[in-house]
């Protein structure tokens, strides 16, 4: 059994800006300033009253300031906001990016926060039980391997709000499913990809099964065959978020294969396929996370930007709106983000193809093109 890391986080208020790194300082609820003026020698009586008046407005201003920041302190702080995460916080993907949305509401909302690292399935009801127990009222659970676990444990703790990341289940009143991207995520991709071949096999490598990667792939294919019905789409299912390796091999089966475009929807073991793709000379058009940085042969990427969706959850948690109700964030939302091109293939591609590509971002954004009517499966 590895050693979880439970780590309580305490927002402080008085900070423009801070870093998180598993420990927490306690929230700091202002300070009065108080002016004091000294005149060594006064040398009109109308001067020593205009300074005598002048540190009084001082005085009185910032002791008003200084209650005014005590007193949002005091109000925000009693909120607590936990999170289990089924992987590590720092793997420059899926788990970090739900972790920088618990250190965004820290920082913005002033609640207080705790996390879970590395949870093993034989942990889940216990974890969240202990937060339960331990008063935070909204737990963040992240991944759609939670609900049941969380389905149990909310039933006993009705004044708990849960937050299930990776899905659109919920239970009614304090169970709520949050989704980012999905099948209108991979349904970009997929459209973006089929201008991109020249072969018409497309390649997706993917993380372990599950139903958030099932609706990927199937918007991945709606997209393609709303471009072009006579693709075809090829899938590799791994069984990890992190091992690059196996990332790699799967992207070099589907180049194998025939695949002229690569896309990935599995985090860090993602940018192994990039790997592929600069080795190969293969066009990537990427999923999840910005991965301009990982190889010019990535064309551009399709950002989940997780960290929003769960903020806005949390936000929404805060202000007393969660129900046990589901919520889809998309490109309307700003939870998913098209890079725009770069890369060598950006260098020759046409501006019909850029046009198009496009077209089909901003016809999601407006809620124009609805993914749902063209996924088959």
């Amino acid at each position: 059994m590895r050693l979880k890391k439970i780590v309580a986080l305490v927002c402080t208020f008085a900070m423009a800006a801070m870093s998180v790194s598993g420990c927490g300082s306690s929230a700091s609820n202002g300070t009065t300033a108080a002016a004091a003026v000294t005149t060594a020698a006064a040398t009109t009586k109308a001067a020593a009253a205009a300074t005598t008046a002048a540190a009084a407005a001082t005085t009185a201003a910032a002791t008003k300031a200084a209650a005014t920041t005590a007193a949002a302190a005091a109000a925000k702080s009693d909120v607590k906001v936990a999170a289990v995460f089924p992987g590590a916080i720092n793997d420059q993907g899926w788990n970090q990016l739900a972790y920088e949305a618990i250190v965004k509401a820290q920082k913005e909302l002033g609640v207080q926060t705790a996390y879970s690292e590395k949870a093993e399935a034989s942990e889940y009801e216990q974890l969240f039980r202990g937060y339960a127990q331990q008063g935070y009222t909204i737990i963040v659970a992240h991944g759609d391997q939670f609900y049941d676990a969380v389905c149990t444990v909310a039933k006993d703790y009705p004044n708990v709000q849960f937050i299930v990341t990776s899905t659109l289940q919920s239970q009614a009143p304090n169970v709520n499913g949050c989704f980012v991207g999905g099948v209108e995520g991979g349904f970009a991709e997929g459209a973006i990809a089929a201008y991109m071949t020249k072969s018409k096999k497309l390649g997706v490598v993917l993380g372990p099964e599950s139903t958030s990667m099932n609706d990927d792939l199937k918007g991945y294919k709606a997209g393609a065959a709303y471009v072009d019905k006579s693709i075809e789409v090829d899938s590799v299912y791994t069984d990890t978020y992190e091992d690059t390796v196996k990332g790699k091999e799967a992207a070099m089966a589907l180049i194998e294969k025939g695949c002229d475009v690569i896309t990935q929807e599995n985090d860090f073991a993602g940018t192994g396929a990039i790997e592929a793709c600069q080795e190969k000379g293969i066009c990537n058009v990427a999923g999840v996370m910005e991965s301009k940085d990982y190889g010019n042969t990535v064309l551009c990427s399709v950002i989940e930007d997780n960290t929003l969706g769960i903020y806005m959850m949390i936000q929404r948690g805060v202000e007393g709106k969660l129900n046990g109700t589901p919520t889809n964030f998309g490109f309307a939302d700003g939870a998913l983000q098209f890079s725009g091109f770069y890369g060598k293939f950006a260098e020759t591609m046409t501006e019909d193809q850029k046009t198009k590509i496009k077209a089909v971002v901003d016809d999601l954004t407006s809620k124009k093109l609805n993914p749902q009517d063209y996924v088959t499966e």
